[in-house]
């Protein structure tokens, strides 16, 4: 689903001799937070207006090996009354953002002094990790040099505090991915829904129709609306589609929705929610397959596919239907995902799909062959 970030954040209570890239902070009513001749370049930037500290702004200026190091980003916070763990978290973002944008793979980030540092890490932490995100994981991008560790720089590290300061970093990572995570399901365009769930989802819709119901309509049923790239135009009609579960909430009003999920969230907390066990559940088997392929077969010969789709087409519905096994034969998903890897991996050596593979690669267009 996402492009995974991986992010190493260290903890030093001193500028390190060699630190090539350094990032501080500026309040617009204070001095830089850094000491010496970064210290003084900074203040320089102030007093010619180039930059004067304002929330959100930075700027990233080469420094000709200014105390050893070779650039510098300066980030404003604005005004010191203002300043809060929201800013530090929203300060280190930028941070983040703008030492991807630099191609800077080390960075050291020099943190404001404050009356509560442990919070101020923990919020650095948080943001720092928040600025990682990138909602572009499906398009197509150049190689990117990626940030790999932030060095957090503060008067608080010292050798009695370093293990607690730590435990706070790694705090503020734990809300910060979850929140990536969350933000990421949001991003996710429809029609994603993988075989396994898919099949799943056609066993639990077919018993909660009927005990004794046939699941080979349900299967068939969620294989045309993926492969038509069928849209639900409302909650009750992709409950329908089986792209939403019967027991999903659903809030009319979108500007409720963040407030309904910290609700649930919390009841289903205090109510001591558990994940649901791994259980067996019945798939439509070879029937079932034999009639989706009966309906590719006329698409493809209908010229609505290639031969390709076919081919794909095939595989999926392999996967769905639980491959070669009796209709009503149990299963569970780790059967289907071994199922599905082994197709996944025959596609992969297909010269056809490598085809498609680098038209999207090269061009960012679907290539149809």
């Amino acid at each position: 689903m996402t492009d995974k970030n991986s992010l190493g954040i260290e903890l030093s209570a001193k500028l390190p001799p060699a630190a090539a890239d350094v990032a501080v902070c500026v309040f617009e009513d204070e001095p830089g937070a850094a000491d010496g001749e970064l210290g003084e370049l900074v203040e320089g930037l102030k007093r010619d207006g180039e930059f004067k500290g304002e929330a959100g702004t930075s700027l990233l200026v080469h420094t000709a090996g200014t105390d050893g190091a070779r650039r510098l980003l300066v980030v404003g916070l604005g005004e010191r009354a203002d300043f809060d763990a929201g800013a530090m978290s929203r300060a280190a973002a930028a941070v983040v953002r703008r030492a991807r944008e630099g191609h800077i793979r080390q960075l050291n980030f020099v943190l404001p002094p404050s009356e509560n540092g442990r919070r101020m890490i923990r919020a650095a932490s948080e943001g720092a990790m928040l600025g990682l995100y990138d909602n572009s994981f499906y398009q197509k991008r150049e190689d990117e040099t990626k940030l790999e560790t932030l060095n957090l720089v503060s008067a608080e590290a010292d050798a009695e505090q370093t293990a607690e300061l730590l435990k706070e970093i790694e705090r503020g990572r734990i809300v910060a991915e979850a929140v990536n995570w969350a933000r990421a399901l949001a991003d996710e365009p429809g029609g994603t829904l993988p075989p396994e769930v898919f099949a799943r989802r056609a066993a639990e819709m077919a018993t909660a129709a009927n005990a004794n119901a046939d699941i080979l309509k349900f299967a068939t049923d969620g294989f045309t609306n993926a492969a038509t790239a069928k849209v639900g135009t409302s909650a009750i009609e992709s409950r329908k589609l089986g792209y939403l579960l019967w027991s999903d909430t659903v809030v009319a009003n979108k500007d409720e929705l963040l407030y309904a999920a910290i609700q649930e969230a919390r009841a289903m907390f205090e109510a001591g929610y558990r994940p649901p066990l791994k259980r067996l559940f019945p798939v439509a088997g070879r029937n079932a397959k034999a009639t989706i392929q009966g309906q590719l077969v006329n698409m493809r010969d209908g010229g609505f596919i290639s031969q390709h789709d076919f081919h794909i087409s095939s595989l999926i519905a392999d996967v769905v239907t639980g491959g070669d096994v009796d209709a009503g034969s149990l299963v569970n998903e780790e059967y289907l995902m071994s199922l599905e890897r082994k197709h996944f991996c025959a596609l992969l050596d297909h010269p056809k799909t490598q085809e498609r593979i680098m038209g999207m690669l090269q061009t960012g267009k679907p290539v149809r062959n």
